[in-house]
This record gives structure tokens, C-alpha cells and sequence, in this order.
């Protein structure tokens, strides 16, 4: 394997490497703006519950200013606030997690697009490795053939699928796994 085919593999597999942790992390970031969503409903409530506890504490502070009721309405008014506090917090993390989100999203359509070029340049890479490899005689030959096709009405592409016939479906994809295989490319 050549050092050009080896350095886009390696660029490729890295790609492919940021790709999937991109995916986790978007993954694990839709988990959290689900849960934290979902957890919005039941922390309005919450507050509904506490401004109800907290007017009925008033109420009775205010039919009996006793240190009893004010210690009530105390914990009461610490409860609302409390609640208020929570749900703005879980607000304010919804969103974050959700520009997060975006950011990451955004960062995988990037990575994705990165990955597909570096998957090209691969196989690039590897049509110019086999290229190399034929032989100037071969390809004397085959140019040779051309001009002498071309001078009895025949076109150079009809020389070229003469010697290289169209695959079949079969016969591509068996040949395509076997370079994936031998140059170790992980779709």
C-alpha cells in the first residue's frame, strides 16, 4: 500500500472516528432536551401548587399574625420561590442543551461532508496506485490499439468498452469488497 493511500485512509478513519462521536453526542443531547422537557409540565405544577400553599398561608397570616402561620408562610414563600427558581433553571438549561444541540447537528452535516470527501480521496488514491501499476508497454499497447480501431471507423470509447466490458452488479460489488478488504476501507 502506498504512503498516499495510507495517509487518506487514515484521514478518512479519523473523519469516520469525529463522525460517530458527533452522532453519540447529538444522541445523548436529544436524551436531555427530551427529559428536560418533558419535566417542564410537572415543575409548573409545582409552582401552581406552592402559589396556591403560599396564598393560603397569607390568608391565614392575615386572619392571625401568630408565629405559627408566619413560620408557615415562611416555608411557603420559600417553596414558591423555590419552585420558580427550578423551573427557570431547567428553562434556561432546556434551551442551552437545544443550542447545543443545533451547534452539534450543524458540526455533523460539516463532519459528514468532510468524511465524504476523504472516503473520495481514498479511493482516488487507490485508482491512482493501480494506475501506476500498469505498465507503459500496456498502455503503448492499448494506445496503439486505439489509433488503429479509430482508422477503420471504430471510436476510442468503443475500444475501451471492447476491452473492459461493463460489470455486471454481481461482479462489481465482489470486486468493490475486495478492495474495501485489502485496503481495509470500513464503510
Amino acid at each position: 500500500m502506498s504512503n498516499n493511500v495510507e495517509t487518506t485512509l487514515q484521514k478518512y478513519r479519523l473523519t469516520k472516528e469525529n463522525v460517530e462521536v458527533c452522532q453519540k453526542s447529538i444522541i445523548e443531547l436529544q436524551k436531555k432536551c427530551d427529559a428536560l422537557q418533558e419535566s417542564l409540565p410537572e415543575l409548573s405544577r409545582a409552582i401552581e401548587n406552592t402559589g396556591r400553599a403560599k396564598t393560603t398561608a397569607l390568608d391565614a397570616f392575615a386572619l392571625n399574625s401568630d408565629e405559627k402561620n408566619a413560620d408557615r408562610l415562611k416555608r411557603a414563600r420559600v417553596a414558591c420561590e423555590d419552585a420558580i427558581r427550578q423551573r427557570g433553571e431547567t428553562q434556561e438549561i432546556l434551551e442551552a442543551s437545544e443550542r447545543g444541540l443545533k451547534v452539534r447537528q450543524t458540526e455533523l452535516i460539516r463532519l459528514n461532508e468532510a468524511m465524504s470527501l476523504a472516503r473520495r480521496q481514498v479511493w482516488e488514491s487507490i485508482a491512482d496506485e493501480i494506475q501506476k501499476s500498469i505498465s507503459p508497454e500496456t498502455i503503448e499497447a492499448i494506445q496503439k490499439l486505439i489509433i488503429c480501431r479509430t482508422q477503420t471507423g471504430g471510436t476510442r470509447q468503443y475500444v475501451l468498452n471492447t476491452l473492459l466490458p461493463q460489470l455486471n452488479p454481481g461482479e462489481y460489488q465482489e470486486i468493490r469488497d475486495g478492495l474495501m478488504e485489502q485496503y481495509d476501507i470500513v464503510d
